[in-house]
Parts: structure tokens; sequence; C-alpha cells
């Protein structure tokens, strides 16, 4: 099972469903797919919050990453860090599909 994520810009992006431990951990949400519902700037500013929390504590990151590595702490940030930068340079939003 994956995330598909639309960005703003209207491009899909594509990331397993198993790094979804480190993103809630990472949002301080109970779902991290609750950021959907806010504007690009919103969504930059939750995003940028994430990956601020991981770089801090990688090892504690690290933990989550499953067993068989699909969803590692490197990918989730640079999952992260595409949603933050297409919201940086559009308006919108973003859609999360599972």
């Amino acid at each position: 099972m994956s995330y598909d994520v639309g960005l703003p810009n209207g491009d899909e992006i594509n990331m397993t469903f198993n790094i979804r431990p480190m993103l809630d951990k990472a949002f301080g949400l109970k779902d991290w797919k609750e950021i959907q519902n806010h504007s690009s700037k919103e969504v930059a500013e939750k995003v940028a919050y994430a990956i601020c929390r991981m770089k801090a504590n990688p090892k504690e990151y690290k933990k989550l990453e499953p067993e068989n590595k699909w969803g590692t702490y490197e990918g989730t940030i640079e999952f992260l860090t595409t949603i933050f930068k297409a919201c940086e340079e559009e308006s919108g939003g973003i859609n999360i599909m599972t």
C-alpha cells in the first residue's frame, strides 16, 4: 500500500505506507494526512516543522524504519522535501490518497 500525494502543481508523488509511524511522530498528529485540508502555505509550514523534528533526532526516526527497508528515514526526508518545495512554489494545498 502507498500514499499518492497530489501536489499543487499537478504532479503526483508516491511513497510506501510503511513510513506512517515516522510521519505521525514528526507531525505530532494522530494521522499525518490531516495536513491536506490546509493551504499550501500552511502545509509548507507543517512539513518544514516535521522535517526539522526528524533532522534533529535521526536515530529516533531510523528506529521506526521497517525491517524490510521499504520506507527509510532518508526516503521520508526526500518525500517531505518534495512536498515542501511544491507547496512553496504553488498555491492550492495537497491531496493525499491511500
